[in-house]
């Protein structure tokens, strides 16, 4: 029999060890914090890169707006992964929780299916009211994106210099102050980063550059199909004036944020900051567009910003199909079994390195442009999107990161691999190189290559030449 004294000292370890154990269940849960029946606003800025923002490391002074408020308030994802490199299926993955592929969304033409479950439809059910503000192409009723929403504010057509803020977010306010109840949950979608690039001389100056052209389709069409593809001069221009867009849309977001904490829902309102796709400047070989499965294009922003909240970033590969069950965990609503992919919260809970996040794409380089010179102009009023009835028979692209790693397929079967954390800018491709990777190199990618699928023809498994026997 122990000791008086002992128990007491085991007494005091167990409650030690167990209000240890509490403080981390309870900070591990918190990545999210709780804000039971909160209003949510999900701003989706089209073709916003993660690479090209202060918050994620950039160089470029394109949003120090963004960064204060990150680094004040905001959760940041720091590996948040879009599921495609373009519009319609990242936004079908942000709405649906699942994988583009399940619903058939490949090309221009497909439209998601009536039976599928989005989160707008799983809130109204729960009371809250719904309402998108979407102008442009792909996010619209057309393709069956306004599952859900009691309202739709949308339209194909883009303002010709593409410009949406600040009127995007004047518009979302104006919604917000004719509400009479709560909850709500909005969806605005800008696509003011995306093509053209217009930036005001204003913007252009706050990056410390002047006098650059405007950018529109038919010039980044002309520049990739041109003999040679995009030179250098051509990428340094483009990417220019892309980053003035960005400074122009971080203005824009603080302002509207600002006005938002003013208002009376401020203190009961959680603003989700993301992206579908970002935009590549020559890194592999296309500028001013995005198809390939590069960090540059499916890296996206992913950032909440909790009234009251406290910075914090949190490390790992997550995928934005994620959004879904995290609305409706921090809102503190019973979980909805059809989305798959789990909150993000469980970001936490698990290793970083062991997190995983896939994309897939069926448009390449190869074909991109001769697509979007076809749909261009007809997609929506003459040639209308429909559900996909017949399985995809045509190969496509995919790619799966963890923190470290990145493997992908390309439409040829041939396959990429990169660590990420030596490699940031993915120009080194180890994949032939395998066997000559150090054995602990080669277990942490196999567990991409698993989640990859498919045949990949890795010449060993975990160990090469004898080193089996040398364990």
């Amino acid at each position: 029999m122990q000791s008086p004294v002992r128990m007491l000292v085991s007494f005091v370890i167990l409650v030690g060890l167990g209000y240890l154990t509490f403080r981390v269940i309870s900070s591990t849960a918190r990545v999210l914090p709780s804000c039971p029946r909160c209003n949510v606003i999900l701003i989706s800025n089209d073709a916003l890169s993660a690479k090209h923002l202060e918050t994620y490391g950039y160089d470029k002074p394109t949003s120090p707006l963004l960064k204060e408020l990150s680094e004040e308030r905001g959760i940041v994802f720091e590996r948040a992964i879009a599921q495609a490199p373009w519009t319609l299926p990242s936004h079908t993955a942000m709405f649906t929780g699942r994988y583009p592929s399940e619903f058939g969304i490949w090309l221009p033409t497909d439209k998601l299916t009536q039976d599928a479950k989005t989160i707008a439809e799983t809130l109204q059910e729960r009371g809250y009211q719904t309402h998108a503000i979407s102008p442009g192409i792909f996010v619209q009723p057309e393709w069956g994106l306004d599952q859900g929403f009691a309202t739709f504010e949308g339209t194909i057509d883009r303002p010709p210099d593409g410009d949406h803020v600040p009127a995007i977010f004047d518009q979302g306010l104006a919604w917000i102050e004719q509400q009479t109840q709560e909850p709500f949950f909005l969806f605005l979608h800008s696509w003011h980063v995306n093509s053209p690039y217009t930036p005001s001389d204003e913007a252009l100056a706050a990056i410390g550059v002047q006098d650059v052209p405007d950018v529109f389709f038919p010039n980044i069409v002309q520049v990739n199909t041109k003999p040679g593809g995009a030179t250098d001069q051509d990428n340094e221009q483009f990417r220019i004036a892309y980053d003035a867009e960005v400074r122009e849309l971080d203005t824009a977001f603080a302002d509207f944020l600002g006005k938002l904490d003013a208002s009376e829902v401020g203190e009961n309102t959680v603003v989700i900051f993301t992206s579908d796709h970002g935009e590549e400047f020559g890194e592999h070989g296309l500028t001013g567009f995005h198809a390939q499965l590069y960090d540059e294009t499916i890296r996206v922003p992913l950032i909440y910003f909790f009234p009251g909240g406290k910075g914090k970033r949190v490390p790992g590969a997550v995928e934005i199909r994620g959004i879904p069950s995290s609305i409706l965990k921090l809102a503190g609503l019973d979980p909805e079994p059809v989305f798959e992919a789990p909150a993000h919260q469980e970001a936490s809970k698990q290793a970083p390195a062991d997190l995983v996040a896939r994309s897939a794409a069926l448009l390449g380089r190869h074909n991109i442009f001769d697509i979007l010179r076809k749909y261009a102009t007809t997609i929506g009023r003459t040639i209308h999107p429909t559900e996909r009835t017949a399985p995809l028979t045509e190969p496509y692209a995919a790619s799966a990161q963890s923190m470290v790693w990145q493997i992908i397929r390309n439409f040829d079967g041939t396959h990429e691999l990169y660590n990420l954390l030596e490699d940031p800018e993915e120009l080194s491709n180890r994949f032939p190189e395998w066997s000559s990777l150090p054995t602990e190199q080669r277990r942490e990618a196999l567990k991409i290559i698993d989640v990859l699928g498919g045949d990949v023809p890795v010449p060993c498994g975990l160990y090469c030449s004898g080193e089996e026997n040398a364990q």
